[in-house]
């Protein structure tokens, strides 16, 4: 094969591996995030039924308006 058209193959595989790991990682992004959602919403409602079970309705109120309060909590019951 001439010069030419190997440098012209290595290019075109070099921009398929390229697009292919472009491709790859925008897949994993979308996937780690649907994951951290749903881990996220898992301990939400652990938290939820935790602060309802020790009848602590006001806390969880509080929690859902205040990200600093619902984190105090979240570190209280050992969620994160």
């Amino acid at each position: 094969m001439c010069k030419a058209l190997e440098d012209i193959r290595e290019e075109s595989r070099k921009q398929g591996e390229d697009a292919g790991k472009k491709v790859g990682m925008e897949k994993g992004k979308r996937v780690g995030v649907k994951i951290g959602k749903k881990a996220g919403l898992e301990i939400a409602m652990k938290l939820t039924k935790l602060l309802i079970e020790d009848g602590r309705v006001e806390d969880l109120k509080k929690a859902t308006e205040n990200k600093k309060y619902q984190t105090r909590l979240l570190k209280e019951y050992q969620l994160i």
